[in-house]
């Protein structure tokens, strides 16, 4: 298993890697300050999206065999941890885990914890500080789930070698499908 280095690492080396933190335009480096709360935000709407798929018990629509809320989860941790790469912010360590290492399930609760770590992160940088404390506990929060609502065993660290290797190869996520009308831009 990769330590919290690695894994900030080894996601922001695949999103840089993959042009997100480039202009598309020019190909010049992005400030990634200003994008900071915009990053975060896309990490709510994961977190939304894990609940969704929780609630009904949907499978995840891009890698099939797993679970929904699952791939999501792994998604918030890739966004969490290219985000501090970006930022150039080491994981955030202390003594205190808040009971992070325990392992949780799918519940509103965990949810919601996911949700108030990543308040803290953009009300750190909204007065100047460093969103390292909230991103990082939100990684940890969600790389403890260890089942959903419904008692379905996930694997959320396995989930996240699964989508960056999946996407590693989204033609959505390539710089010119991204450049055209109607490609993603973040």
């Amino acid at each position: 298993m990769m330590n919290m280095k690695e894994l900030i690492d080894t996601c922001h080396g695949a999103s840089k890697a993959a042009g997100w933190w480039s202009d598309l335009g020019t190909g010049l480096p992005l400030d990634p300050l200003p994008l900071a709360a915009e990053k975060i935000a896309l990490c709510h709407s994961e977190v939304s999206e894990a609940y969704i798929a929780d609630l009904y018990g949907l499978m995840d629509d891009k890698l099939t065999d797993r679970l929904g809320y699952e791939v999501e989860l792994a998604d918030v941790v890739i966004r969490c941890a290219d985000l501090l790469g970006a930022l150039g912010e080491a994981p955030f360590e202390d003594d205190d885990d808040y009971g992070l290492d325990a392992p949780c399930c799918g519940t509103m609760e965990s949810m919601l914890d996911i949700h108030a770590n990543l308040s803290e992160a953009v009300e750190a940088l909204r007065k100047g500080g460093s969103p390292a404390k909230g991103l990082t506990h939100a990684i940890k929060r969600c790389l403890k789930v260890s089942f959903d609502s419904a008692g379905e065993p996930v694997d959320v660290m396995s989930a996240v070698h699964a989508k960056l290797s999946f996407n590693a190869h989204r033609s959505d996520h390539k710089i010119a499908a991204r450049a055209a009308a109607g490609g993603k831009k973040w």
